[in-house]
């Protein structure tokens, strides 16, 4: 089940405080790779090792304005792809 994924499940409430700077700067705490290859709002998120236009390193994509709900989504894929779930929330801010 998709919500056993997430043990720090209090903490879902907060993540529409994350900004994609937030994300992006969370990701590439932990090694992840950010680029932006089309210079507009959108950024991918890769594993690291692969070549940005491997699309086998390609997670997910963060950008402005994201609802409450992309963002777990998202959150929830970095989960997936081997991020920390606790380094990820502090990444966010949402953990101290």
């Amino acid at each position: 089940m998709a919500d056993e994924l997430i043990k720090r499940k209090g903490l879902i409430q907060q993540i529409d405080k994350a900004s994609r700077d937030d994300f992006i700067k969370a990701v590439q705490k932990v090694g992840f790779l950010v680029t932006n290859l089309s210079s507009g709002s959108h950024y991918a998120v890769r594993r690291p090792g692969f070549d940005p236009a491997d699309f086998k390193g390609f997670v997910t994509t963060v950008y402005a304005d994201m609802s409450k709900q992309m963002k777990m989504k998202i959150f929830k894929n970095l989960v997936r792809a081997g991020i920390n779930e606790d380094e990820l929330w502090r990444g966010l801010g949402l953990l101290k």
